[in-house]
């Protein structure tokens, strides 16, 4: 009723924007979400940095009103529910991990489904950060579209630069920004712009899902010059 009578629909997310001028880094994928989320959230506190882990995880971002430092980042897991109605929410570092079929009940049609979602970057500006999973078809073609406005995408693949989707061949400015699996003679690693950063084998977490996971989770704190997160 109230779109249909032009009035604004604000999101809880939308809401928690206009409370705080906190840095976000937000989340958002069918899938590990809530993993990749408590993944960055860690790395924060390993790097000695007030973060709060908000979100769909379980603590409803605005819950913090009165109770939140100027200085912590929020570090928030959003659903495409939630960013359906945003309108000026800019998170300094948005992270897309994968889109499969879901909540179409909702959305309709994947194309609604994939719209919602990259909302998430819709207000970003130079400087922001957009971290995409260049193994995810759906989601490496939305990379490939921001990476033609302000260069400012970042991509993580747990596949061979060989092997990676259409639009992000090595011949592309977006190569050397690459973070992902690099097969080792006698095992994995995990590497940025080629230079190892971590065994496969010391990541604790099981599955390959969780391996992209990772992937993104280590991939955001580069843009901005951590080197904390090494080993």
């Amino acid at each position: 009723m109230a779109r249909e009578l032009g009035v604004p629909v604000w999101s809880e997310l939308e809401l928690a924007y206009a409370l705080f001028r906190n840095p976000f880094d937000a989340v958002t994928g069918t899938n590990g979400k809530t993993t990749t989320t408590a993944l960055l959230g860690h790395l924060f506190v390993s790097a000695g940095r007030p973060a709060r882990v908000l979100g769909n995880i379980g603590v409803a971002v605005t819950s913090v009103a009165g109770d939140i430092d100027s200085d912590e980042e929020l570090v928030v897991e959003v659903s495409s529910f939630q960013l359906e109605d945003i309108h000026n929410f800019r998170p300094a570092v948005g992270v897309f991990l994968n889109l499969t079929p879901d909540h179409l009940d909702r959305h309709g049609t994947m194309e609604r489904y994939l719209a919602c979602k990259a909302n998430l970057f819709a207000s970003q500006q130079a400087g922001d950060v957009a971290v995409l999973n260049a193994a995810d078809a759906a989601v490496a073609a939305l990379g490939a579209e921001l990476a033609k406005g302000r260069g400012r995408g970042w991509r993580y693949s747990r596949l061979p630069a060989r092997a990676a989707p259409a639009g992000l061949a090595a011949s592309q400015p977006v190569r050397r920004q690459a973070f992902g699996l690099s097969p080792g003679s006698t095992e994995d690693w995990i590497f940025l712009e080629r230079e190892p950063v971590i065994r496969v084998s010391d990541i604790r977490l099981p599955g390959l899902h969780n391996l992209e996971n990772c992937l993104a989770a280590a991939r955001r704190p580069w843009p901005v010059g951590w080197t904390g997160c090494r080993g």
